[in-house]
């Protein structure tokens, strides 16, 4: 008689709080590798992000921010292959401005190189301004002189 007592409030505490969210694994796959973050995919799911990280752990064995970063990664490396692809002229699929702006947003491409200036390049420069101020200086000074000899 007391192992049926125990088995039934075993079974009652098993019926306590929420159900179990169902996390399709294999749709926040496809979520994180379009660029997703968790708090969006939580909201996908209808639950909180905690919730979400909680259960990566649990169900995957790993942190979300590692589980996310394999994912996002494989995005942007087929996004790479994508704009690859297309600018060999091996595909006609795609957007080219949406390649770009994509290239851009998420990848950090830019259109041009910075110029860089070495140190010896930045003093040379200023040596360079700073004898020709110097020469106009001088010159200015002889000007101003020349003045005042002729008013003497």
């Amino acid at each position: 008689m007391a192992e049926n007592t125990q088995s039934s409030v075993t079974e009652k505490s098993n019926n306590l709080g929420r159900p179990k969210a169902d996390i399709e694994w294999k749709k926040v796959d496809e979520l994180l590798i379009a660029g997703c973050s968790g708090t969006e995919i939580a909201g996908y799911f209808g639950i909180t992000p905690g919730t979400l990280y909680d259960r990566c752990l649990t169900d995957n064995r790993k942190m979300f921010s590692d589980y996310s970063q394999e994912k996002q990664s494989k995005g942007d490396s087929i996004l790479r292959a994508h704009q690859y692809a297309k600018a060999l002229g091996l595909t006609e699929k795609g957007d080219n401005t949406l390649l770009i702006w994509l290239g851009k947003t998420r990848l950090k491409q830019k259109e041009h190189v910075e110029e860089q200036i070495t140190s010896t390049e930045l003093n040379e420069k200023f040596d360079s301004l700073m004898n020709i101020m110097g020469k106009n200086q001088d010159r200015k000074i002889d000007e101003i002189n020349s003045k005042a000899e002729v008013k003497s």
